[in-house]
């Protein structure tokens, strides 16, 4: 039987891929969670709040402890910027 590797490469891509695909679909569910506690958490905060400055230290903290804490395949700025802007909070461009 003759090697080719062209259908090798084509079996081991698609198998890359799928596993990428897989880890992207699982750091979406870890964000959506993470984003859902923390906007809990913090909604009395963000509802009155005006400016990013007054909140940022301690909403990335707590973010990132949650992140850290449970392993989650988030990232603490993408959830912190995202719940800012939700929020139209000065500052969070």
């Amino acid at each position: 039987m003759k090697y080719a590797p062209q259908e090798y490469n084509l079996c081991v891509n698609t198998v890359l891929i799928d596993r990428h695909l897989a880890g992207q679909d699982f750091r979406e569910e870890a964000f959506d969670y993470v984003y859902t506690k923390i906007m809990e958490m913090f909604r009395d905060q963000l509802e009155t709040v005006e400016y990013k400055e007054d909140i940022y230290d301690d909403l990335y903290f707590e973010t990132k402890y949650m992140i850290d804490r449970d392993s989650f395949d988030a990232d603490a700025d993408e959830v912190c910027e995202r719940l800012l802007s939700d929020f139209n909070i000065k500052g969070a461009e």
